[in-house]
């Protein structure tokens, strides 16, 4: 028991030092994130008093799913730009591009369901067609923003290997991720061909840059090499671009998520497997840490 209990004081006293030492821009898009995943909180308890459909263009889904989403994905890249060695003026450009953007992406996504319209792809009136327009500004400001963090990640990263490689390959991902948004702009709807949901793989991207630097984060912890953490971080990689690559896959083929042929089905099942194996395995390395009672030999 205290044995653990040592491990929870390591991590707890590093998410102390993350906090410590962060910057005032990684606070500005922390609170931003905290006030648009608060959003998503509200209007969960908006959907379960007013009812309605969960699906189609206008539903309460909007407003929830993009406040929990762009509040994740804006405070884990604000704490990505802790670990970037840019000028302050800089992280504050990065920042404020992102936060406020998110924030405004998110605000109009809301209003238009309040006003009982749909917030895509709505032509209706020159007012839709204005806040649409505004959207599409917006989510390319973001994806400027993430393309240029990715890019600075390449040379200017201040972390572990594993770590590094870890955000990284998330930030790949994310990126990755634009461009399917780019193409749903770009087709004019989220159904490509007669089923395929382009909102499944672009959802999926956005939030590699939280499932493998976590899994990093948690290989910290155990008494591994660094280059059993830098393999296992791999492994992740390629698991989750197998999966991502996958859904793609269907999506531009025309099909549903789920109509999955022999081969679609064994490449799923291989790249969500293989997450659930390095998830229980890492999860087991603490364990096992934790039995000998020795510190693990590096944390980020």
């Amino acid at each position: 028991m205290g044995e653990s209990h040592g491990v929870r004081a390591e991590m707890a006293s590093m998410l102390r030092l993350y906090r410590s030492q962060a910057t005032g821009y990684q606070w500005f898009l922390y609170w931003v994130g905290a006030i648009l995943a608060l959003s998503g909180a509200v209007h969960v308890i908006v959907f379960l008093v007013d009812g309605g459909s969960w699906t189609g263009p206008v539903s309460w889904r909007k407003p929830i799913v993009f406040g929990f989403s762009f509040g994740l994905t804006v405070a884990t890249l604000g704490w990505v730009l802790g670990f970037l060695r840019i000028r302050h003026r800089v992280g504050w450009t990065l920042a404020a591009i992102l936060g406020l953007a998110s924030a405004g992406e998110v605000a109009l996504i809301t209003m238009q369901r309040w006003r009982g319209v749909p917030s895509h792809f709505n032509n209706t009136t020159l007012f839709d067609t204005a806040v649409f327009g505004a959207m599409g500004v917006l989510v390319v400001c973001i994806a400027v923003a993430i393309i240029v963090i990715a890019a600075t990640s390449i040379t200017s990263l201040r972390a572990s290997p594993s770590l590094g490689w870890a955000i990284r390959l998330g930030l790949l991902v994310l990126v990755a991720g634009q461009g399917i948004g780019v193409s749903i702009v770009a087709n004019g709807s989220n159904t490509f061909g007669l089923a395929g949901s382009m909102t499944l793989p672009h959802a999926v991207t956005l939030h590699a840059i939280q499932v493998i630097p976590a899994v990093a984060w948690l290989a910290a912890f155990t008494d591994w090499r660094e280059a059993i953490r830098l393999r296992i971080v791999a492994v992740a990689g390629v698991a989750y671009a197998v999966l991502t690559a996958t859904l793609a896959l269907q999506t531009y083929r025309g099909l549903a998520p789920f109509d999955l042929g022999p081969f679609e089905m064994g490449l799923m099942a291989a790249g969500t497997l293989t997450l659930l194996g390095v998830a229980v395995i890492t999860a087991s390395g603490v364990r096992q840490r934790n039995s000998k009672g020795t510190p693990a030999s590096k944390v980020p």
